[in-house]
């Protein structure tokens, strides 16, 4: 009678698994010893929820509500997407997990489908499917794009930077910002840095970091930030950007630069340091606000070039300018020659088309003369202590008048060019001595003025003239005591 009790009670266990099966509720069955006979026991098994699955670039993330086991023992669980196990990430069959979350990641682009099976000992309980569809996959490129394919030197294009996958669908996930570095343009002539604006709107040069600001998978531009291109020169510019390992190294963005507006002339002499006197040329070239060479630039129709700006020789010889004032420009450049200058040292060469906005500058060094230019006796440092003199820097002839009794005309002795130009170095005895005519006074200091023979070539002994007459004049004459025969210097002081 007991063994017919017994198969009874496992056709019913069994029809109830069965049953269990059915509905999604694992079920199962034990005995339980106590005293007396052993009586059979029925538990149920839950069945685990999927409650997230998140499709991301080639990823699914995962979530599902834990359940609670029947007895003593821990539950755990593995995952199951359609084809088999996941590519990686989730917990397999054969090594489940108590987690309740995984994100499959290697995941292709489509449908899928998964389910959650929860493990308790031998029992084991699965979910529904959960389905979820793959748009993108993970990022392996970016695409570079430009508002304008050409710009002006010094103007502005608006960036776009998309995030794409390797089948060119734009990764929504690659959002924020991003640390990108921009490259593939040429600083300017003047120096001036090719920039791209960040998502604060810093202007930053390129192969430097810049921080931007992605919105499903795509950054632009907004106001002057996130991507604003500033660039400076005439080139066509090959944009690369990149961040860490991905970029747009196969499609590089070609951006053309034609120059800027007029700005000015580039002005060079043909001698850096022509000697004075000696003829020369001067290379004009239009330049943009960066200097980039207008090459398209043609001197305004009707309009001459004025030359100026150059300062005459210390004894008032003026500078001599080309007589080219039309000259013809070829690929933004043209030279004209015939310049003169006699003012030894650093002075200055403008250009400007007559009426128009159109002008530049040189700065122009004149060679100080050599010893074996020595010319002339001269005047250095000239003054009155009474009376007035009509110049300061006379050089080869002073005058002075309404100079009193017991008044001085005082001044030092120079070596020079022929132009008025300080001599340096001059070698052997050199020495002046200055004589009058005509007038009463004291001379002091009149003969035998040494010139140095290191250095600037002008004697540290001043010569005096010193006043006695109510009126008339005197006339003065720097002469050769020993040394070089040069050119005599004169003075005239009325009284």
């Amino acid at each position: 009678m007991r063994d017919h009790r017994a198969a009874a009670a496992v056709v019913i266990a069994a029809s109830m698994l069965a049953l269990g099966t059915v509905v999604g509720v694992a079920q199962g069955f034990w005995s339980s010893a106590g005293e007396g006979s052993p009586a059979a026991g029925v538990a149920t098994f839950a069945v685990p929820t999927i409650t997230k699955a998140t499709a991301g670039a080639g990823t699914v993330e995962l979530e599902w509500v834990s359940i609670t086991a029947p007895g003593p023992g821990t539950v755990e669980y593995y995952v199951v997407g359609e084809g088999g196990s996941p590519g990686s990430g989730c917990p397999t069959a054969s090594t489940p997990s108590t987690t309740k979350s995984c994100t499959e990641t290697g995941v292709s682009i489509g449908s899928h489908k998964y389910t959650v099976t929860a493990v308790w000992r031998s029992w084991t309980s699965r979910s529904e499917e959960k389905s979820v569809s793959v748009s993108f996959g993970a990022v392996t490129h970016l695409v570079l794009e430009a508002a304008n394919p050409e710009i002006s030197a010094g103007g502005t294009d608006a960036l776009t930077v998309t995030a794409k996958d390797a089948a060119n669908n734009t990764v929504l996930t690659y959002t924020g910002s991003h640390s990108l570095t921009f490259e593939g343009a040429s600083p300017a002539p003047s120096g001036a840095a090719p920039t791209v604006s960040s998502e604060a709107g810093t202007a930053t040069a390129m192969g430097s970091a810049t921080p931007i600001k992605f919105s499903e998978g795509k950054a632009t531009v907004e106001g002057a930030k996130n991507g604003q291109m500033t660039l400076y020169s005439v080139e066509e510019a090959h944009i690369k950007v990149k961040d860490a390992t991905v970029s747009n190294e196969g499609n590089l963005l070609a951006v053309k630069v034609k120059p800027g507006p007029f700005k000015s002339f580039h002005v060079v002499p043909s001698s850096t340091e022509p000697e004075a006197g000696s003829s020369f040329e001067a290379k004009l070239t239009a330049w943009d606000e960066w200097h980039n060479v207008l090459t398209s630039y043609a001197r305004t129709a009707g309009k001459k070039l004025v030359y100026s700006g150059a300062a005459s020789s210390p004894s008032g010889t003026a500078p001599v300018y080309s007589a080219t004032t039309e000259p013809t420009f070829s690929n933004g450049e043209a030279t004209v020659a015939g310049f003169k200058f006699y003012d030894a040292g650093s002075t200055t060469l403008k250009v400007e088309e007559e009426t128009t906005a159109n002008k530049g500058e040189a700065t122009v060094v004149v060679k100080a003369p050599v010893a074996a230019a020595a010319k002339h006796w001269a005047w250095a440092h000239a003054e009155v202590t009474g009376g007035t003199i009509g110049s300061a820097t006379c050089v080869f002839t002073c005058e002075a008048s309404n100079v009193g009794p017991f008044d001085r005309f005082k001044a030092h002795i120079r070596v020079t060019d022929e132009w008025g130009n300080p001599v340096s170095n001059l070698s052997g005895t050199n020495r002046a001595e200055v004589t009058m005519t005509g007038g009463f006074g004291l001379l002091t200091n009149n003969g035998a003025i040494a010139i140095p023979t290191t250095g600037l070539a002008e004697s540290t002994t001043v010569f005096e003239l010193e006043s006695l007459l109510f009126f008339g004049e005197a006339n003065l004459h720097v002469t050769t005591e020993a040394g070089l025969a040069l050119t005599e210097a004169t003075a005239t002081v009325a009284f």
